[in-house]
């Protein structure tokens, strides 16, 4: 009975460390992502940043870029010690994983990606204004 209940176990660590690898990956490739670097780019122009631990603009400060990236990769690896050790924490974490990868992201995040902001270099006046649009939005 014992090696049913490790092999389960083993089993769900095995299967979590593949979540929580694929999940710090994808993370990883959307913090160095071209359109994340233009939109910041564009942004530092107006003193703001993309933060994706917030999925909303901030205001720029010394090294917060950096700062913000750091956070959010933390957030998703602990959001990966969840299913370490049973069967509902791999069940649990593999539908937080999938719900912030594709369900959870808000609109405001949405239009600002598919926006001039993230494409291309902008100038000043145009940053402001499509940022003075994209506030608006929840």
């Amino acid at each position: 009975m014992i090696e049913i209940v490790l092999g389960v176990w083993f089993a769900c660590l095995s299967l979590s460390a593949i979540v929580v690898s694929i999940n710090f990956y994808l993370t990883r490739k959307q913090l160095q992502s071209r359109s994340l670097q233009i939109l910041n780019q564009n942004l530092v122009k107006i003193d703001l940043f993309w933060s994706n631990s917030n999925a909303d603009f901030n205001t720029l400060t010394e090294n917060a870029i950096q700062l913000d990236a750091r956070k959010t990769l933390r957030n998703t690896l602990l959001v990966g010690f969840l299913g370490i050790a049973s069967v509902p924490g791999f069940l649990l974490l593999t539908a937080v994983v999938l719900s912030v990868r594709f369900l959870a992201r808000s609109r405001k995040e949405v239009a600002t990606f598919r926006s001039e902001l993230a494409e291309r270099d902008l100038s000043k006046d145009e940053v402001e204004r499509l940022v003075s649009e994209l506030r608006h939005i929840h």
